[in-house]
C-alpha cells in the first residue's frame, strides 16, 4: 500500500504545481521571479535556470521533489543548498527570497540573506508562512539591500544545522519587489477561521462580561484566559483566548473582541499572538488603509485583514484580525528583534471604572493626567525579555529612551529614528488616525541596530470614524489650542529638527497627486475587501473621494499667506536693532533670512524657526538681532519651494499694557504724599516733593489748601479723574513748580464734577511723557468742566500752558508769560477768555479749534505766531482787544467765523488773516467791526474764497 500512497503523494504535488494562492499580506506575489531555481538541470557544481546559476548541484535528489523530478537534500553529508549570488546589488531595493522545504525528517534550516562579511548584513528566518500538503512548507525572507554600504554581492541560500535530520527544498526563487512587505496587492481571498470554546470558558467570558458591563469599560486580566481550539487550512491548532478591548463597543451585539495566544509551536499566518475584532471597532476599512499608508512609507504596524470568522459552529461573521506585538511583527518588516514598549494604562482604565461605578459618568481629564504620570514602561511579552540576556539589555536601553519621551529630557533625533516618526506623525494627519497617539495607544519598537525608537502605528481609528476632509491637523490642535493636555507626543512638534521633516513628509503625502496615486494603487484591493464587508453590512461604502479631499483641503491649509509672519521693530543698538516675530500660519516656518529687499545678501544666516501661537491666548514672538537696515522677513514652509516675503513694521509689538493702566495701579498706599479721609483727598498748606507720578482715581473730592507748594522733578506728574479743587488766595497762592524742567503737569481727565483753580502759580511745567503716553498741555482738563481764575502760567516747557479738550471753561484775570509753545488751545470747547494778559508767547496766545469761544478786556505782547487763531469750524467773538508785537493778530481758518470788535494792533506783521489750511474744510470768515492798526506791514490777507466783512 505504501508504493501506491507515495505515487499519489506524488501525483498530488504534481497537479498543486504553482497551484498555492497568494498571501494577501505580501506584495508582487503575482510577479515573475527574477531568479528562480527548481533543481531540474545542473552544469558542473550549479544548478541551471534560464542563464541563471545557482550552487549546490551536488545536492540534486529524486526524494520527494515538490515540482518536477528532483529536490535539494541537505543531510550530514551537506549542510549547506542551493545559494544564488546576487552582484552589484541596488542600494535600497527590496527582495523576497522563498523557498519550499520539506519537513517530514526534520532538522534546523533557515533561509538566509548575507554579505561576504556578515556584520555588513545579515538576516536569516526559520519560519514557515504557509504550508502545503502534509509536508511542504514554504519559507520566505523579505529583504531591503542596504542603502549606506557599498556592496560588492549579496549570497542567498538555505542551510540546516549539523545533526541528524534530512530536509528537501524546492522551487526556489527572488523576486525584485516594488515595495515594503505591508502593501497589499494581488486578489483578495479572506480566509476561513474556527474557534472553539468549551461550555466552561464560554460562561468565564460571559461572566467577564457582565463584570465589565458594571464597571463601563473591559476589566480584563491574565487570569481572564480560556483555551480554545482554532481550525484553519493548515489544521487544528491549540491555544488560550481572552476578551480583547478597552471600550465597550469590543463586547457589545453579540459580536466579541478576542486576543488569541496559539501555543509556542503553532503560528497563524506567521502570527502565535493576534486579535480577532469586528470592523466596526476599527472605522471598517479606515484602519486597514491607514496600515497600507503607513507600509508605503516602511513606518512599523501590525499586520491588519479581514476574514470569515466562525465563532462555536456560529454562521460567519466578517471580522478583522491584527497583529500582536511580538517579534514576528518586526521582523515581518525587515527589523532585527528587539523589544516592543508601552506606558502601563491599568491605572487609567481603573479611574475610569471607580467614575463610572461611584459617579456615573466618565472620569475626566485628570484621571487621564495622573495615570499617566503614574504609567510604568513595560516590554511585551515581559517574560521572555527579562530571561533573554540580550533583549534584557536592550529593554533597559529601550526604558530609558522611553523615559526621555515622557519627560522631554532630550531631542526627538536622540530618542527616535525622527525620519519614521515624522512620515509616521505626517500619515497619521493626514489620515485623521488621531485616536493612535494618545499615550495609553502608543507603542514603540527599539531598533538594535540603531539604538532609537520607532513608533508602531496601529488603533488609529474609533468606532464612529469618518474622514472629515476638513477637519484640522493634529500638529495644528497642538499650535492652537494650548489645551492642558499630558501627550508627550505634543512636544515633538516643537522641535526644530523634526518639524522640518514632519513638514517635508505632510507636504508629500498631502499631495493630490500622490494621494490619486495611492488611491489608484490600493482600487482594487479596497474593492475586494469593500465588497466582502458588504457581506456583514449591505449598505456600507467606502468614501474614496475623502482622502482625495482631504488632501486638497491640506494643500489649501498648509501653504501660508503672504504675511504670514508679522514683524516688529523692538529696539535698537548702533549698528543692529531687535525684531520681534510673530508667525500666524497653522504651522511652523522657517525664516529663512532678514535683511534689506534692495540689497538682499543671500549668504546672511537663517534666524531659525517661528512656532505659531495659541488661539486666545497672548501672541508669542521669537526676537533676532538683525542689521539696522534690515526692512523685509523671508520666510518658507518646510518641502516647499515657495519664499515669502514680510515688511517689517516700523513701531513694537503689541503688548498687554497701556500707560493709564499702569499708572492706576503705580502708586503703592504707603507712599501716598497726601492726607486722605474718606473720599477726602487734601494738599495742605505746606510743601510737597513729587517725585513719582501721582494718580487720583475718580469719584474723589481733592482739595489742595491756599498756601500749599507742590514741587515736581524726575519726570513726575498730577493726574486726577477727580475733579480738583484748587482754592489759593491772593496772600497765600497755590504754588505748582517743575524743578527739573521735565515735570509738574497737572492733569484732569473725565471728572464728573467741575475743577476751581483759583490764585494758583503753574511755574517750569513740562508735560506729560509717560512710557508713549504724550500730551501737549502743561496743565490740562479732558472732558472736565473747569473754572480759572487769578491763575500764572509762567515758565512753560511745552507745547501748551494750558490745554482744555472737550470741556467747558471759564478762564478770567490770568497772566501768561515766557511760554514756550501756545498759552492757550481748547478744542472742541465752550467757554470765556476775560481780563487776561499773555507776554512772550512763542507761538499761538489763544488757540481754538471747532470751539466757541467769547474773549473780551484782553492783552497780548509779543507772540510769535497768532494773537487768535479760529481754526476748523470755530466760532470766535472777540472784543476790546489789544495786540502788540505779533506775527499776526487774528487768523480764521478752514470754515471758522472770527468776529472781532474794537482791537488795536501795534507793530505786527500780518493783521487779518483768512484762508483754508484743510482740505477737509472749507474757505473761512472774518467779521471786522471797530479796529486800530499801527506799523502792520500786511493789514489783511483773504485768501480766495474767504470772506472779510468790515
Amino acid at each position: 500500500m505504501f508504493p501506491i500512497a507515495l505515487c499519489l503523494l506524488l501525483l498530488l504535488l504534481l497537479i498543486s504545481k504553482w497551484s498555492v494562492q497568494p498571501n494577501p499580506n505580501h506584495p508582487s506575489v503575482d510577479k515573475s521571479p527574477d531568479f528562480y531555481c527548481g533543481a531540474e538541470k545542473t552544469d558542473g557544481a550549479h544548478f541551471i535556470h534560464n542563464g541563471y546559476k545557482f550552487y549546490g548541484a551536488a545536492t540534486q535528489s529524486t526524494d520527494y521533489p515538490r515540482t518536477g523530478k528532483y529536490a535539494s537534500k541537505l543531510d550530514a553529508t551537506h549542510q549547506f543548498g542551493m545559494t544564488f549570488v546576487l552582484d552589484h546589488p541596488t542600494p535600497g531595493q527590496l527582495y523576497k527570497a522563498e523557498v519550499w522545504r520539506y519537513t517530514k525528517k526534520p532538522g534546523k534550516s533557515f533561509l538566509v540573506v548575507s554579505a561576504e562579511k556578515k556584520e555588513d548584513f545579515y538576516w536569516s528566518t526559520d519560519k514557515d508562512v504557509e504550508t502545503e500538503g502534509s509536508w511542504y512548507t514554504r519559507m520566505e525572507l523579505v529583504f531591503k539591500v542596504p542603502e549606506n554600504k557599498d556592496l560588492q554581492s549579496l549570497k542567498i541560500y538555505v542551510y540546516k544545522e549539523e545533526g541528524d535530520g534530512i530536509l528537501l527544498f524546492d522551487d526556489f526563487q527572488i523576486t525584485a519587489l516594488d515595495s515594503i512587505p505591508n502593501l497589499a496587492t494581488g486578489q483578495f481571498q479572506p480566509q476561513d477561521y474556527f474557534m472553539n470554546i468549551d461550555e466552561l470558558g464560554v460562561e468565564k467570558l460571559q461572566s467577564i462580561k457582565e463584570r465589565s458591563y458594571s464597571h463601563g469599560v473591559l476589566i480584563k486580566t491574565d487570569a481572564d484566559r480560556v483555551k480554545a481550539k482554532v481550525t484553519t487550512a493548515k489544521g487544528i491548532k491549540t491555544g488560550k483566548v481572552r476578551l480583547k478591548g478597552d471600550w465597550l463597543d469590543h463586547i457589545f451585539k453579540g459580536k466579541s473582541s478576542f486576543r488569541i495566544q496559539l501555543d509556542a509551536e503553532d503560528n497563524w499566518q506567521g502570527m502565535q499572538t493576534f486579535s480577532l475584532q469586528t470592523p466596526q471597532t476599527r472605522g471598517m476599512l479606515n484602519e486597514w488603509i491607514y496600515h497600507q499608508f503607513l507600509g508605503l512609507a516602511d513606518v512599523l504596524s501590525p499586520r491588519y485583514d479581514f476574514i470569515n470568522f466562525h465563532y462555536n459552529g456560529d454562521r460567519p461573521m466578517v471580522y478583522a484580525y491584527e497583529e500582536h506585538f511580538t517579534k514576528n511583527l518586526v521582523e515581518n518588516q525587515l527589523r532585527r528583534e528587539g523589544p516592543i514598549l508601552k506606558f502601563t494604562e491599568d491605572r487609567f482604565w481603573e479611574g475610569m471604572s471607580r467614575s463610572n461605578r461611584n459617579s456615573r459618568q466618565m472620569a475626566g481629564a485628570d484621571n487621564k493626567e495622573s495615570a499617566f504620570w503614574d504609567a510604568q514602561i513595560k516590554p511585551f511579552k515581559e517574560k521572555k525579555t527579562i530571561n533573554n540576556p540580550a533583549l534584557h539589555s536592550s529593554f533597559e536601553i529601550a526604558q530609558n529612551l522611553l523615559q526621555q519621551y515622557k519627560h522631554g529630557l532630550k531631542k526627538t533625533a536622540e530618542v527616535f529614528d525622527i525620519h519614521l516618526l515624522a512620515k509616521y506623525l505626517a500619515i497619521t494627519d493626514i489620515m485623521q488616525a488621531t485616536h493612535a497617539l494618545t499615550w495609553h495607544n502608543q507603542r514603540f519598537y527599539y531598533n538594535p541596530v540603531t539604538n532609537l525608537l520607532e513608533p508602531i502605528g496601529f488603533d488609529g481609528f474609533g468606532s464612529e470614524a469618518t474622514l472629515k476632509p476638513e477637519a484640522p491637523l493634529y500638529s495644528e490642535k497642538v499650535y492652537y489650542q494650548n489645551s492642558a493636555s499630558t501627550e508627550p507626543i505634543d512636544r515633538v512638534f516643537y522641535d526644530p529638527e523634526f518639524i522640518e521633516l514632519y513638514l517635508t513628509y505632510l507636504r508629500k503625502y498631502s499631495n493630490p497627486d500622490f494621494i490619486k496615486k495611492f488611491m489608484a494603487k490600493m482600487e482594487e484591493p479596497i474593492a475586494a475587501r469593500e465588497q466582502f464587508l458588504k457581506k456583514d453590512q449591505s449598505a456600507y461604502n467606502y468614501d474614496r473621494t475623502s482622502l482625495i479631499k482631504r488632501s486638497n483641503k491640506l494643500q489649501e491649509k498648509i501653504v501660508p499667506f503672504e504675511n504670514g509672519i508679522q514683524a516688529f521693530r523692538s529696539g535698537k543698538n548702533e549698528d543692529s536693532m531687535t525684531v520681534s516675530l510673530l508667525n500666524t500660519h497653522i504651522l511652523p516656518l522657517e525664516i529663512t533670512h532678514i535683511g534689506n529687499a534692495k540689497k538682499l545678501d543671500k549668504t546672511t544666516r537663517k534666524y531659525g524657526w517661528v512656532f505659531p501661537s495659541p488661539q486666545g491666548t497672548l501672541p508669542e514672538y521669537l526676537e533676532v538681532t538683525v542689521p539696522l537696515e534690515a526692512t523685509t522677513v523671508y520666510y518658507r514652509l518646510t518641502g516647499q519651494d515657495t519664499t515669502y516675503q514680510s515688511l517689517i513694521a516700523n513701531w513694537s509689538t503689541p503688548n498687554n499694557w497701556t500707560p493709564r493702566q499702569e499708572l492706576l495701579a503705580s502708586l503703592p498706599a504707603d507712599k501716598k504724599p497726601y492726607t486722605e479721609e474718606g473720599n477726602l483727598i487734601l494738599f495742605e498748606n505746606k510743601n510737597y516733593l513729587i517725585e513719582h507720578p501721582l494718580v487720583i482715581p475718580k469719584d474723589k473730592k481733592v482739595v489742595i489748601e491756599p498756601g500749599a507748594h507742590l514741587k515736581f522733578k524726575n519726570k513726575a506728574f498730577l493726574l486726577s479723574f477727580s475733579a480738583i479743587d484748587m482754592r489759593g488766595d491772593e496772600e497765600e497762592p497755590i504754588v505748582i513748580e517743575s524743578l527739573d524742567d521735565h515735570s509738574g503737569a497737572v492733569v484732569v481727565m473725565q471728572a464728573s464734577a467741575p475743577s476751581l483753580v483759583r490764585y494758583v502759580l503753574f511755574k517750569n511745567q513740562n508735560t506729560v511723557a509717560y512710557k508713549g503716553w504724550n500730551l501737549t498741555g502743561a496743565v490740562t482738563f479732558y472732558e472736565s468742566d473747569v473754572k480759572i481764575i487769578a491763575c500764572h502760567f509762567i515758565d512753560n516747557r511745552c507745547e501748551d500752558a494750558l490745554n482744555t479738550v472737550r470741556s467747558n471753561f471759564e478762564l478770567g484775570s490770568s497772566k501768561f508769560k515766557n511760554i514756550f509753545g501756545d498759552a492757550f488751545d481748547a478744542d472742541f470747547c465752550k467757554g470765556t477768555v476775560s481780563k487776561c494778559s499773555f507776554q512772550d508767547i512763542g507761538n499761538d496766545a489763544l488757540d481754538f479749534s471747532t470751539s466757541t469761544i467769547k474773549i473780551t478786556d484782553t492783552n497780548m505782547d509779543g507772540v510769535g505766531d497768532k494773537a487768535i487763531s479760529a481754526g476748523e469750524r470755530a466760532t470766535i467773538f472777540a472784543k476790546n482787544i489789544n495786540v502788540n508785537k505779533a506775527n499776526i493778530g487774528f487768523a480764521s481758518k478752514d470754515q471758522s467765523m472770527l468776529t472781532l470788535d474794537l482791537v488795536n494792533l501795534r507793530a505786527t506783521a500780518k493783521g487779518f488773516t483768512a484762508y483754508q489750511k484743510k482740505p477737509e474744510f472749507g474757505a473761512a470768515t472774518i467779521h471786522l467791526k471797530r479796529h486800530t492798526m499801527v506799523d502792520v506791514k500786511y493789514p489783511f490777507i483773504i485768501e480766495a474764497g474767504s470772506v472779510l466783512n468790515k
